[in-house]
């Protein structure tokens, strides 16, 4: 139930995508000024929450790095552009059910999650090329990432369940194996976020990704993977 409710709620997927692209940022930076692997691994160790604060990121000229820095300082998370995964229709499921099963590879999963990042930041250049130079640069200033989060790994259940002493098997108490499945058939899903001020640019580049990378088309489908956000009078006016 926890990754229904904590692990994989959206408000923590956003958090965690944003302080990741923070720490490849300033990874960047700092090779940039020399700094080797362990050296940086050093500076990792001895952090703590309140190193945003201090030297440790106090060179803001590496471009966009000050910009992540003021949205975690501030909790101001990327939204969902579209949700991919749940219920669908035959088609359309097919189609995302055998994406789903692809990225479980672990060895396929980074190039695909790669390309599918990729594809995005080529459509968003083509919407305004004025946004970066390179795709990749377009994705960091949009706050664009596709998130894929780890599936519930079966083994790691069964091997503390099988340790705990029990006249009745939790195994049939609690079919772990068929809530697995039944969590990636209708809870588990692919989300794209983005900083809310690029939304409709990135939803736009999104859908031609995914029209390309799923091979999914329809209006329907869109409309049902689209986060929708109301919007107040007050807020309108």
């Amino acid at each position: 139930m926890l990754y229904s409710y904590i692990y994989h709620h959206p408000k923590v997927l956003a958090a965690e995508g944003l302080l990741v692209r923070l720490l490849r940022l300033s990874v960047e930076a700092w090779h940039k000024t020399g700094q080797s692997d362990d050296e940086i691994m050093r500076r990792f160790l001895t952090m703590t929450d309140t190193a945003l604060d201090t030297s440790d990121f106090t060179d803001m000229s590496y471009s966009f790095l000050a910009e992540y820095r003021y949205r975690v300082q501030n909790r101001l998370l990327p939204r969902v552009i579209f949700s991919i995964g749940g219920t669908l229709s035959h088609a359309e499921g097919d189609l995302v059910r055998a994406y789903l099963t692809s990225l479980q590879d672990k060895q396929r999963r980074p190039y695909l999650i790669a390309a599918f990042e990729t594809s995005i930041g080529e459509e968003l250049l083509k919407i305004d090329s004025d946004l970066a130079s390179t795709p990749q640069a377009a994705l960091y200033k949009t706050g664009t990432w596709v998130d894929a989060p780890k599936t519930p790994e079966i083994e790691d259940a069964e091997a503390i369940i099988g340790k705990a002493p029990a006249t009745v098997s939790i195994n049939r108490v609690f079919p772990i194996g068929h809530w697995t499945e039944a969590y990636k058939a209708h809870r588990y899903y692919v989300r794209i976020f983005a900083f809310s001020e690029y939304a409709d640019k990135v939803e736009r580049a999104a859908r031609s990704a995914i029209e390309s990378v799923i091979g999914i088309k329809s209006n329907d489908f869109f409309e049902s993977a689209r986060k929708m956000r109301i919007v107040s009078p007050a807020i309108k006016s």
